[in-house]
């Protein structure tokens, strides 16, 4: 075996009762190389690094290590291995210094003493943090600091156990574009290192900048396995999911009322908005676009009744409806999906059921018992609607891929029947294939009657979805536009303008 080969994988397969998850994949990783994994949401990219982190077993196939057959049994076999996974979902403790969170799992490594030296500790803190240059202060709290800084401590933290392999789980869902920059500098210093990095990621572009090699996973299937510089992105988003980059954003047009639906005049925040005046159609998909830190979320939130500071008035069929809660909004007819899933839109923890029913309860009421039934039946019906792989409604929201977890919170939206629907940011974190599912739902609900504000800082999706395009930005609107009046060069100059983080 070659001695270069860190991780050989044959014929491996996994099924979850009727559900393959895998179906005889191979796979090759070598020394000091990244090798990204793609593929939709259910294609089997999450449970096979599940496998080889040892968080999931196998049903059949061989993984060799450094060119021994292994059985990766628990998590700590893994470790054992060289072999550490930093997750989407971050393992640190905020509350803890950034020094506790570097040496968390390291702290009497080599050494028999009993009390810490957190002098000593700081010191070497400081000392990775200048090799990795990061400019901050180890003593202090990590949440304190961006979440770019907890992924890259993450990261710090499995760096001092001397990984071999290091598998890195959608490190950038939550970055901006520096951040992205500054974890592809520490990337590459661990590929000069010789770590080998296995790197899961839907952004193509990314997926295309930081890769030596690509695989692609499809319908549980490795489909292939290419050099980055030797496939393009129209043949990359083809294997992923059968079909062309092109056509993902592909729509039939749709005529757009003359009714004014809903209405801001006026609207003032410090920091954000100074006399800030749009109007939303009938039928129409309305772009705020704009760079991070532009105020899309914040006005996303001032319309549901998130954010109560603030001046100006709100609209919605011509009748002022300044809004003071959520609940108020939903009675109103105003639905939101928020930007961060997990944070600000799940409750991971409860079934996919409640969180999908929880804004209509009051409907489902009879002599004051809800019905399970009921809740039943309207869950079946948007299932069917937006494509929901789930087996069990009972079972926990967490439990759900990434894609089906995005659908959930946006039939949370719509089941209310909306009249306004606000869509902050609805596809991050998502694969091509469920965009492409989301964006014909939202036009598909636009046609027949919902008007939707849709706040993203991608060109060409705001290009591709929207009827209508405002450009925000140094607390103003910088442009407005119909999408075929400016191409994706010209949005992003208009956007970067604007400023922001």
């Amino acid at each position: 075996m070659d001695n270069n080969l860190c991780i050989k994988v044959n014929n491996l397969r996994k099924s979850f009762g009727p559900t393959k998850a895998l179906t005889d994949v191979d796979f090759e990783l070598y020394k000091g190389e990244v090798h990204s994994v793609v593929g939709a949401n259910g294609a089997g990219k999450s449970t096979f690094i599940k496998i080889l982190s040892g968080e999931v077993q196998k049903d059949i196939g061989d993984i060799y290590v450094f060119g021994k057959k292994v059985e990766l049994r628990n998590p700590a076999i893994a470790r054992e291995l060289n072999i550490y996974t930093v997750h989407q979902e971050l393992r640190v403790v905020p509350q803890l210094s950034v020094t506790e969170n570097i040496f968390l799992n390291n702290f009497h490594k080599n050494e028999k003493r009993i009390l810490i030296d957190w002098g000593d500790l700081d010191k070497r803190a400081e000392k990775y943090l200048k090799n990795w240059e990061l400019h901050i202060d180890p003593r202090k709290p990590l949440g304190s600091y961006t979440l770019a800084v907890q992924q890259i401590i993450e990261i710090l933290k499995n760096y001092i156990m001397d990984p071999k392999i290091l598998i890195l789980d959608e490190p950038t869902s939550s970055l901006d574009s520096d951040e992205v920059k500054f974890l592809f500098k520490v990337i590459n210093r661990l590929k000069e290192a010789g770590v080998s990095v296995i790197f899961i990621s839907h952004i193509l572009e990314e997926v295309f900048e930081i890769s030596d090699r690509i695989t692609i996973f499809r319908d549980s299937k490795n489909v292939g396995t290419f050099d980055s510089k030797k496939i393009d992105e129209a043949e990359l988003v083809r294997l992923m999911v059968g079909e062309g980059v092109k056509d993902v954003l592909t729509f039939e047009d749709k005529k757009i009322s003359d009714k004014i639906v809903f209405r801001i005049r006026g609207l003032q925040k410090k920091g954000f908005f100074k006399d800030f005046d749009f109007k939303l159609y009938e039928n129409e998909i309305l772009g705020i676009v704009g760079v991070r830190g532009a105020g899309k979320s914040e006005l996303a939130r001032i319309i549901t009744g998130l954010d109560k500071n603030y001046k100006g008035d709100i609209f919605l069929n011509g009748t002022k409806a300044n809004v003071h809660s959520v609940r108020e909004a939903i009675k109103l007819g105003i639905a939101y999906i928020p930007e961060d899933r997990k944070v600000q839109g799940l409750f991971l923890e409860l079934p996919i059921i409640d969180n999908f029913t929880m804004t209509i309860l009051d409907r489902l009421k009879k002599v004051g018992i809800i019905s399970d039934n009921k809740r039943l039946d309207i869950f079946n019906k948007y299932k069917k609607l937006l494509n929901i792989v789930v087996q069990n409604p009972s079972k926990k929201v967490e439990s759900l891929s990434g894609g089906n977890q995005q659908k959930i919170l946006v039939g949370r939206g719509l089941v209310i029947q909306p009249k306004v629907l606000l869509a902050d940011e609805p596809t991050r974190g998502i694969d091509v294939g469920t965009k492409k599912e989301l964006y014909k739902i939202l036009h598909k609900i636009a046609k027949e009657g919902t008007s939707i504000i849709y706040f993203t800082d991608e060109a060409d999706e705001a290009l591709g979805v929207c009827d209508r395009i405002i450009i925000i930005g140094q607390e103003k609107i910088l442009g407005e536009y119909k999408k075929n009046e400016l191409d994706k060069k010209e949005l992003l100059l208009k956007m970067t303008e604007g400023g922001g983080e």
